[in-house]
C-alpha cells in the first residue's frame, strides 16, 4: 500500500476533531465552529445567535478535518496504523462520539451507495486494508518460510436499549449475550464469528449487519442510529500444515456510538423517548468513566471506582481504557450555531478524553476485620462498599468462567478418556476374538485329524489283524508255524514278512501323528488362556483409569467448592459492612437531628435575651430622661441638659447544658 502512515500515541487516548458541511449551505453568519489549526478549534458563539447562553472557546485535538478533507485521507490518518498494529499483537479501538446528526454514521460506514468507492467509511476501507495486509505478508519469503496463514473473522454487536443483540444472527435464532471478561480481555460470551474469505465476503458481512441496525425518524435525523454499534475484526495466525491449531493475534473493534439528544429540539415521543433516554444515559456514563480515569490519573493516593459497569458500552470499552491496546476517539461535529449548545458538551468531553491516559488499573486488596478497621468517614464506607461490590462481582464472574473452563475440560477429557477405552476395547476385542476363531479352527482342525487318524490306525489294526491271520501270526506278532501233513513245521514266504514290516511303520506313523495332533490341541489351549488373562489385564487397567479420573473430578469439584466457600465468606463480609454501614447512618442522623433541636433552643434563647435586652435599655434610657427633684431647683436651664446614661452591654450567655425532658406520663 502506498498509503503513508501516521504515528498513533500510545500513551494517551487520541482524540481527532471532524467538522461536517453545514447542510444550508456555507452562510458565514451562521457558522460558530472555526479550524484555527491543524490542532486549534474555536468556537464563537453570542447569545444573539440562537437565543441561548454564549460559548467561546479554544479547544485542542490531535488532528482538525474540516468539511473537504476526503474519506481515504482521515482513514489514513486515524485507522490505518490501528490496521498495521494488529499484525503486531496490538489490539485496536476506535469509536465515533457527537450528538446526533453530526455525521457520526456517515464517517463510520460511508455513503450507501455501494459503486462509490470513495465514500467507504472506515470500516469498509479497514476490511479491505486487512486483507491487502494479508496478502502482502503472504506473498513474503519469510512468511512462506514459517508456514502461517492469517485469516480474519467478522462479529458485530448492537447495544439497544442497553440489551445486547447478535447482528449477524437471524432474529427467531438470537440468544442471550453478555460481557464476560476473560484473561484480562472484554468478550461477548455467544456472540456469532463468521470467516471472512476475502474483501467482499467481508463487506457484504458487514452491509448486512448494518441493515439490522436499529434506525428510526425524528425531527433532527431522518436516518437517526436508535442503539450503539460494534464491529469487530479478529485477525487469527495458524499453521498451513496444522488449521486446527491456530491463536489471536489481534482485534479491531469500531463503535458507531448513537448522537446525544435533547428533548427540547427532537420532541420525541414513546418508543423514541425511552431509546433517546436510554442512549443519553449510556453516553452519561462513558463522561463519567473518562472523567474518573482522569482523576485516577492526577490523584494517585485517592483513587475512585471507575464505573464500567453501569453501561453495556463501558463495559466493552472496559479493556481499552485500562491500558490493553491503542484508543482513538473520532469526534463529528457540526458548525452550525443551532447546534452549538450541544456541541460544546461533546468538545468538553473530547478535552476531558485527551488527558486520559490509560493504565492498568490494579485494586490493591486490604486485609480488613470484621470492624473495618480504617474507616473514618461515610464516603470511605461508601466507597469501600462499592470497591468490594466490584471485587465480589469479579470473583463470581471470575468464579463461573472457571467452573464452566473445569466442566467444559472435564467433560472433554471424560469424552476422549472414553472414546480411546472404547477404541482399545474394541480393538483388543477383535485381536481376541481373530485369535480365538483361529484356535477354534486349529482345534476343530486337529480334532479332525484325530479322528482321522483314528479310524485310520483302527482300519490298519483290523487290516494288520486280518493279514496276521491270514499269514499265520499270533497275537504277540509272532510267526505261527504250521506243520505240514507230515508234522514238520513250515517257515513263512519273504513277501509276507515284508507285507509285515510295512504295516508295523504304518501303525508307528499312525501313532505319532495322534501324538502331534493332541500336542497341538494342548498348545492351543494354553495360548486361550494367555489371551483370557491379557485380556483380564486390560480391564483392570481400565478399571484404575476410571478410578483416577474419578478421583480428578472430585479434586476439581471440592476446588469449586473452595471457591464457592470463599465467596460465601466475601459475601458475609460484605453484610457486616452493610450492616455497620447502616447503623453509622443512624446514629448519624441521631447526631444532626440532636444538633438541630440543640440550635433550635439556642436560637430561642438568644431571642429572649435580645428581647430582655432591649426592655432593659429602653427602661434605663427613660429613668435618665426623667429629673430629679434637686435638679428642678437648680433652674430650667440645667434641667434642659440630659444626664450622661452609660449602659452596659449585655454578656453573652454561658452555654447552657444539655438538659434531658422526659416526657411526662398520663395518670391514667
Amino acid at each position: 500500500m502506498q498509503t503513508e502512515y501516521c504515528n498513533v500515541h500510545g500513551d494517551r487516548i487520541n482524540v481527532y476533531l471532524r467538522i461536517r458541511p453545514l447542510q444550508n449551505g456555507p452562510d458565514s453568519d451562521s457558522l460558530a465552529l472555526y479550524k484555527r489549526s491543524e490542532t486549534c478549534a474555536e468556537v464563537i458563539h453570542g447569545s444573539d445567535v440562537s437565543g441561548g447562553t454564549g460559548h467561546q472557546g479554544k479547544y485542542y485535538f490531535d488532528r482538525i478535518f474540516d468539511a473537504d478533507t476526503p474519506q481515504s485521507q482521515l482513514f489514513a490518518t486515524t485507522t490505518l496504523p490501528l490496521v498495521a498494529g494488529l499484525f503486531e499483537g496490538v489490539n485496536a479501538l476506535i469509536f465515533a462520539y457527537g450528538v446526533t446528526n453530526a455525521g457520526k454514521t456517515h464517517t463510520v460506514h460511508g455513503a450507501t451507495d455501494q459503486s462509490d468507492a470513495d465514500s467507504e467509511g472506515l470500516l469498509p476501507r479497514s476490511v479491505r486494508a486487512l486483507f491487502q495486509f494479508i496478502e502482502s505478508r503472504a506473498g513474503s519469503s519469510t512468511a512462506a518460510e514459517d508456514g502461517e496463514k492469517y485469516s480474519v473473522f467478522v462479529s458485530c454487536l448492537e447495544m439497544y436499549n442497553e440489551r445486547l443483540v447478535d447482528l449477524l444472527c437471524e432474529p427467531r435464532e438470537r440468544k442471550d449475550l453478555r460481557i464476560v471478561e476473560e484473561a484480562g480481555e472484554m468478550n461477548v460470551r455467544g456472540l456469532t464469528e463468521i470467516e471472512a474469505t476475502g474483501p467482499d465476503h467481508g463487506l457484504a458481512l458487514v452491509r448486512a449487519a448494518r441493515r439490522n441496525l436499529q434506525v428510526g425518524q425524528t425531527r433532527l435525523n431522518a436516518d437517526s442510529s436508535r442503539s450503539h454499534g460494534a464491529f469487530c475484526l479478529t485477525l487469527v495466525r495458524s499453521d498451513a500444515s496444522d488449521l486446527s491449531l491456530y491463536e489471536t493475534v489481534g482485534r479491531l473493534t469500531v463503535c458507531d456510538l448513537a448522537g446525544s439528544e435533547r428533548l427540547g429540539r427532537t420532541q420525541n415521543t414513546g418508543a423514541r423517548l425511552k431509546e433517546g433516554a436510554n442512549i443519553n444515559q449510556s453516553l452519561v456514563v462513558l463522561g463519567r468513566c473518562l472523567e474518573t480515569l482522569r482523576w485516577n490519573q492526577r490523584h494517585p493516593s485517592a483513587q475512585h471506582v471507575v464505573p464500567y459497569r453501569e453501561a453495556k458500552i463501558t463495559r466493552l470499552f472496559q479493556s481499552a481504557f485500562k491500558g490493553r491496546g491503542k484508543t482513538v476517539m473520532l469526534l463529528n461535529a457540526s458548525p452550525g450555531a443551532q447546534e452549538m449548545d450541544e456541541t460544546v458538551n461533546a468538545l468538553r468531553y473530547s478535552s476531558v478524553a485527551r488527558e486520559v491516559q490509560p493504565t492498568s488499573a490494579l485494586m490493591t486488596q486490604r486485609s480488613r476485620g470484621n470492624d473495618a478497621s480504617g474507616i473514618t468517614t461515610l464516603p470511605q464506607a461508601l466507597s469501600e462498599i462499592q470497591l468490594l461490590h466490584a471485587q465480589l462481582a469479579e470473583c463470581r464472574a471470575a468464579a463461573r468462567a472457571r467452573e464452566q473452563e473445569v466442566r467444559s475440560s472435564l467433560s472433554r477429557m471424560w469424552l476422549n478418556c472414553v472414546r480411546q477405552m472404547n477404541d482399545v476395547t474394541f480393538c483388543e476385542l477383535e485381536a481376541v476374538r481373530k485369535m480365538g476363531k483361529e484356535l477354534m479352527d486349529s482345534v476343530v482342525h486337529s480334532r479332525d485329524n484325530y479322528w482321522r487318524s483314528q479310524v485310520q490306525f483302527h482300519a490298519v489294526q483290523d487290516r494288520s489283524k486280518n493279514s496276521i491271520q491270514n499269514v499265520g501270526l499270533t497275537a504277540d506278532g509272532e510267526s505261527r508255524v504250521e506243520p505240514d501233513p507230515q508234522g514238520h513245521p513250515t517257515e513263512l514266504p519273504p513277501v509276507q514278512i515284508e507285507e509285515l514290516n510295512r504295516l508295523r511303520q504304518a501303525n508307528l506313523q499312525l501313532q505319532r501323528m495322534v501324538y502331534a495332533s493332541r500336542q497341538q490341541a494342548q498348545q492351543c489351549r494354553h495360548n486361550h488362556q494367555s489371551c483370557c488373562e491379557a485380556l483380564n489385564q486390560e480391564q483392570i487397567k481400565m478399571k484404575r483409569f476410571v478410578s483416577a479420573s474419578k478421583q480428578t473430578i472430585d479434586e476439581q469439584r471440592r476446588a469449586l467448592e473452595r471457591a464457592e466457600r470463599i465467596c460465601i465468606d466475601r459475601e458475609g463480609k460484605l453484610a457486616v459492612l452493610k450492616n455497620q454501614h447502616a447503623q453509622d447512618m443512624i446514629q448519624l442522623e441521631k447526631s444532626i437531628q440532636r444538633g438541630k433541636e440543640e440550635k433550635a433552643a439556642a436560637r430561642a434563647e438568644r431571642e429572649h435575651m435580645r428581647s430582655e435586652n432591649a426592655n432593659l435599655r429602653a427602661l434605663l434610657l427613660t429613668v435618665a430622661r426623667k429629673p430629679s427633684k434637686r435638679k428642678r431647683d437648680e433652674g430650667h436651664e440645667n434641667m434642659q441638659q440630659p444626664l450622661p446614661v452609660t449602659v452596659a452591654e449585655p454578656e453573652e450567655p454561658a452555654p447552657k447544658k444539655r438538659r434531658w425532658f422526659w416526657p411526662s406520663i398520663p395518670w391514667w
